[in-house]
């Protein structure tokens, strides 16, 4: 009988252990989405606030275009306007949530703000992407200064009225979230056995 108990109450131990894995991993899992999200979150909204510090900036004209590449990056620094969270890396390079790096400047004898963003090859890099191109597709119905985007792999993919007449892309203004996110997972994909880093690109025309 008292074999029988303990036997019960081994039964019951290894249950309760089960029980209490499977509440854990779940419970990491959970924290993991959470995390991710939030992350997300942060970059989106650094993203935004860089994107439209800039170009209320550019618009202000606190730069002087020299012989060498204005780094705005650096602009952005000494004029505090970095969003929260975000570090100055030097020059045009601005390091932002989810492991991205954010290059800004304007080229010499160029009227083109370039902004260049560097994912990661990680699990949100095609969600950062993403919110990325849909900011950008604001600028692109409510502004006439955007020029290009496009996603750079072996080949350049354009996503801006001019340049995307192609069947292979579809402009910005008329794609939807989901078309966003195929074409970010497209040039994710296309790095699997590369360097393991895709660049989205922005150009605005600094003279409108």
């Amino acid at each position: 009988m008292k074999f029988n108990q303990l036997g019960r109450s081994m039964v019951e131990m290894l249950g309760v252990l089960a029980i209490i894995g499977v509440l854990s991993v779940g419970a990491l899992s959970g924290y993991s989405t959470a995390m991710n999200k939030y992350q997300l979150n942060k970059y989106t909204q650094q993203t935004s606030e860089i994107i439209a510090t800039v170009i209320s900036t550019i618009s202000d004209k606190y730069y002087t275009i020299s012989s060498s590449q204005t780094d705005v990056a650096e602009l952005l620094f000494k004029l505090n306007a970095l969003p929260d969270g975000a570090i100055y890396k030097g020059n045009t390079d601005i390091a932002t949530s989810l492991e991205t790096t954010t290059s800004l400047g304007i080229r010499p004898s160029e009227v083109f703000l370039y902004i260049l963003i560097s994912y990661n090859k990680n699990s949100t890099s095609v969600d950062a992407c993403a919110a990325t191109l849909k900011i950008l597709q604001e600028y692109a119905h409510h502004t006439n200064n955007l020029n290009d985007i496009f996603i750079q792999n072996p080949m350049n993919y354009y996503y801006r009225s001019g340049k995307c007449t192609s069947t292979v892309t579809k402009c910005l203004t008329t794609m939807t979230f989901t078309d966003m996110m195929n074409a970010c997972k497209t040039q994710f994909d296309a790095y699997v056995n590369g360097s393991g880093v895709f660049h989205l690109w922005a150009t605005f025309d600094i003279t409108k």
